[in-house]
């Protein structure tokens, strides 16, 4: 169960992190324009 858990919370930082690095290149093309 505890292995569950923590692939599980892998799981959601890292979609937090692919989150968070495509809003971050957003912003970066956004502000070289």
């Amino acid at each position: 169960m505890t292995t569950d858990f923590m692939l599980l919370r892998c799981k959601v930082v890292w979609s937090f992190f692919d989150v968070w690095k495509s809003i971050m290149f957003e912003y970066s093309e956004f502000n070289r324009f």
